[in-house]
C-alpha cells in the first residue's frame, strides 16, 4: 500500500466533486477536467458556498444524467 501526503497552508481550499461534474456523453474526460480547473481558478470569492455556486455557473449549469455533488473545504 502506498501512502501519500500533502501539505496545505492556512486559507487553502480543497474542492471535491463527483464524476457527474466532469463527465458528459460525447465529450473527452480531459475537456471536462480542464473546464472544472478553469472554472475553479475564476471562482475565488472567499465564501465556500459562493465559490461552489460560481463554479457550477461557470460550467454552464449543464444538466447531467449522473449525480452532481461538490464539497469545498478551507484549511484553518
Amino acid at each position: 500500500m502506498t501512502l501519500n501526503t500533502a501539505h496545505f497552508d492556512e486559507g487553502d481550499k480543497l474542492l471535491f466533486y463527483t464524476d457527474g461534474i466532469v463527465e458528459r456523453r460525447g465529450r473527452d474526460l480531459g475537456e471536462g477536467l480542464n473546464a472544472l480547473l478553469d472554472a475553479a481558478a475564476r471562482c475565488v470569492e472567499g465564501d465556500l458556498e459562493k465559490d461552489i455556486t460560481c463554479v457550477l455557473k461557470q460550467l454552464g449549469g449543464e444538466r447531467s444524467d449522473d449525480d452532481i455533488c461538490m464539497l469545498a473545504l478551507r484549511v484553518l
